[in-house]
């Protein structure tokens, strides 16, 4: 089974340039770390630019991804849920929390905070995505509605419930999210549900754009 879970991390750039404050510069500088891979620096960055600015969401956000990075997940749900303190919903920080109980393994808490997510954004009926500008604060705080039924997919899947795994991976594959793991998954869902037939068809999809671990379970349970 795929098993990516990716923090999304608050983007200053836009920002930057409207505002040009202290807070943003660390911000700005943490990010640098990150990319080195040295969370701990990017932490102790992030800690003044929060003292500078203590409703700066931005640093909390990024803060709680390097936690999680750190496999630090109460102390990244924490940074998570003073987003949510001074912006109820915040897309971002809600999806977060999500990932953070996917990674310590609470699946069921992973999957109110994946449903949280989309409350966030009006519901899945009436769901809206926003691209990242200058004008529209909230986008800086958007998840695309396809990675949230992708990640929730997941946990529906290890939670073994097929059906609304299924039913996530579809919807996630509709926006053109991650095509290659998403029919690995939707295979993944038909082969555990019987359907053996429609799950080949999936993995041999997946094994077109180029999925290893697809054509293995299609050899395995389709013929070579």
């Amino acid at each position: 089974m795929k098993n990516r879970i990716s923090f999304i991390f608050f983007s200053s750039i836009l920002l930057f340039a409207s505002c040009g404050k202290s807070a943003e510069h660390l911000l700005l500088e943490a990010e640098k770390y990150d990319e080195l891979g040295q969370y701990e620096k990017g932490i102790e960055i992030l800690n003044e630019a929060i003292r500078i600015k203590p409703d700066y969401l931005g640093a909390y956000i990024n803060r709680g991804a390097y936690k999680s990075s750190l496999e630090k997940y109460d102390q990244a749900i924490s940074d998570y849920q003073k987003v949510l303190e001074l912006d109820p919903k915040n897309t971002l920080a809600t999806y977060n929390i999500g990932n953070s109980y996917r990674q310590a393994g609470n699946l069921n808490k992973a999957k109110e905070y994946y449903d949280l997510a989309f409350q966030t954004k009006g519901g899945e009926l009436i769901t809206i995505d926003y691209e990242p500008n200058s004008i529209i604060e909230k986008s800086f705080y958007d998840v695309p509605s396809a990675e949230i039924y992708y990640n929730r997919g997941l946990v529906h899947y290890d939670l073994y419930d097929y059906e609304k795994a299924y039913s996530d991976f579809m919807n996630s594959l509709k926006s053109n999210y991650e095509p290659a793991d998403n029919n690995y998954m939707i295979g993944a869902c038909l082969f555990m549900s019987g359907n053996t037939e429609l799950a080949c068809e999936h993995y041999k999809k997946a094994i077109e754009l180029g999925d290893e671990l697809a054509k293995s379970e299609f050899e395995k349970h389709c013929g070579k």
